[in-house]
């Protein structure tokens, strides 16, 4: 029997996924239109800019940065789109730090990954608040 280190917890009922009963997942539909969104962003910050110079960004232009695609956690009962073209990990292949690790690794070869919350959802790990995926004993972090 494997010990878990982390639980997904479901963003529908906010219940533990049990191994075979999930999974943590994002639309690439999603992920292409936040993509598209950041290209017309750019252009327009850049547009805005006199030739030959380089480009500042105002507050408002940063705050208008179009957001991350969210990861999603879903019982597959709980699941709003299970047909949904999506990349998904199953949760019983994201239950030890040493899981997280490589799947953190595995998808930094993504060129997709930095559209979306995956940063987030370290974060919470480490800091054991939130929601997706939790550390099962509050981890201690020395940053």
């Amino acid at each position: 029997m494997t010990t878990h280190e982390l639980v997904a917890v479901c963003d529908a009922c906010e219940a533990p996924i049990a191994d075979g009963q999930g999974r943590i997942w994002i639309d690439y539909g999603k992920i292409m239109k936040q993509q598209e969104a950041v290209r017309t962003w750019e252009a327009e910050t850049k547009a805005a800019a006199p030739p030959g110079t380089r480009t500042v960004v105002s507050y408002g232009d940063i705050l208008s940065h179009p957001d991350a695609v969210r990861w999603c956690a879903h019982h597959a009962a709980c699941d709003p789109d299970i047909d949904a073209n999506a990349y998904s990990i199953e949760v019983h292949r994201l239950r030890t730090w040493a899981d997280l690790a490589h799947w953190t690794a595995h998808l930094m070869g993504k060129p997709w990954l930095p559209a979306t919350d995956w940063k987030k959802v370290l974060e919470s790990a480490a800091h054991g608040v939130g929601t997706r995926i939790n550390p099962v004993k509050r981890p201690i972090v020395h940053a």
